[in-house]
């Protein structure tokens, strides 16, 4: 069998080059710079990604250019990059030999050849941008999700000032954001109705969300619609009405009794802790309360994957668990939801892990949000959520700085 894909591409670049290949790279041609692996970072260069397109650039000692060899990069807005890279002060040359397709060359700023190609018209969005509007739809739809869970009653109505939306009218105004949004790909029109209470409108824009993440992920686009459109437009105006709902519930100052806070600061970098939570066989060795051991099923960390795990006490008890992700930002933040467990008679609740860089180590912090002091009670008093999260995340410092001591 033959390949299945190309992984990425390497180029060379001059030693000590690593500022120039990212003010180029990310700066000018618009790739996000990812983290190299700590056992190769000692090496130098440097990584870039967009969507499903990876470039690497490693150091080379006696470097020479590659004036003939090149990698070729599709992009949206071919004229718009050219008159960027002219800006940049890298020449661009426009190319009309390819028959149907419009494209230029240009070098990196150490020499390496580059083809530039326009992306066919009105292609459908890849893999990679659909996964990041969903990301954006996870992240929308559980900051909502905070700033009313558990609110009193009077919250609903509360105001900072004359003519300014209340939490009920945010809520309404997001979901029919949302909703227009999604009438807008499939060609129809949306409403928002008004719904009585914060917590049926609190619903409604979850439906709204997973409705219009459902559409992204698995419909067919047509024009106008791009995901540029979708982030910029709709997605960035929800997320502008998401932030004033945070703030109204910050003045209200209404208590966050039903959530239990641990936080750890970690001798080791966010990217040794992201990979002790991504990888399944460095979270089964921390996940749980000290003594505990873990069978890990399955494991995806991405909006919408699950994290299906079996704890076993140290008196041989058996605790099955299923999560869902709702968010996964890379180095920064997961967000998770357990499914509840009616064996054991808990309810679904929901987790928040943030990570922090502090220097050379990482700040985690772990919230849960529980449906009800009842349930938050039954957490920390029969199962010792408590004491159990602070040994938990204990454990993955462990297994976080072991694995950076070793790269």
């Amino acid at each position: 069998m033959g390949p299945l894909a190309i992984d990425h591409v390497q180029l060379a670049m001059a030693e000590g080059g690593e500022d120039l290949a990212c003010e180029f790279y990310a700066g000018v041609l618009g790739l996000s710079e990812v983290p190299k692996p700590a056992s190769l970072a000692v090496n130098g260069g440097a990584w870039f990604r967009s969507g499903e397109v990876e470039l690497h650039l490693g150091r080379e000692h006696d470097f020479r250019p590659a004036r003939k060899a090149h990698p070729a990069l599709v992009v949206r807005d071919l004229d718009r990059l050219a008159v960027t890279c002219r800006a940049y002060g890298t020449d661009v040359t426009w190319d009309e030999h390819y028959p149907g397709v419009r494209r230029f060359y240009v070098d990196d700023p150490f020499g390496n050849r580059l083809e530039i190609m326009q992306a066919p018209a009105d292609p459908q969005p890849t893999a990679a941008e659909r996964a990041l509007i969903t990301q954006a739809l996870g992240n929308i739809a559980y900051r909502a999700r905070e700033a009313v869970s558990g609110a009193p009653e009077e919250f609903a109505d509360f105001e900072a000032g004359d003519g300014a939306r209340t939490p009920l009218r945010l809520l309404r105004h997001i979901r029919g954001v949302i909703g227009a949004a999604r009438a807008g790909l499939v060609g129809e029109t949306y409403l928002a109705e008004p719904l009585p209470t914060l917590s049926e409108e609190a619903d409604a824009l979850n439906e709204a969300i997973v409705d219009l993440a459902q559409q992204v992920h698995h419909g067919t686009w047509t024009p106008p619609n791009t995901p540029s459109r979708l982030l910029q437009g709709p997605i960035a105006e929800a997320t502008t009405y998401v932030g004033q709902l945070e703030m109204l519930k910050q003045l209200s100052g209404y208590p966050n009794s039903l959530r239990l806070t641990t936080a750890s600061l970690i001798e080791a970098p966010a990217v040794a802790v992201w990979e002790a939570w991504t990888d399944p066989a460095k979270i089964a060795r921390w996940w749980g309360p000290a003594g505990f051991t873990s069978d890990v099923h399955e494991l995806e960390v991405a909006y919408g994957g699950r994290f299906d795990v079996t704890m076993q006490a140290p008196d041989g008890a058996t605790f099955e668990n299923t999560y869902e992700f709702e968010s996964a930002e890379p180095y920064v933040r997961l967000v998770f939801k357990h499914l509840g467990s009616e064996r054991h008679g808990l309810a679904p609740y929901r987790s928040e892990c943030t990570l922090e860089n502090e220097g050379a180590s990482t700040r985690v912090t772990l919230t849960t949000r529980y449906a009800s002091e009842e349930e938050k009670l039954k957490h920390v008093e029969r199962f010792g959520a408590e004491e159990g999260s602070r040994q938990q995340l204990a454990r993955l410092g462990e297994v976080a700085a072991e694995a950076a001591d070793r790269e």
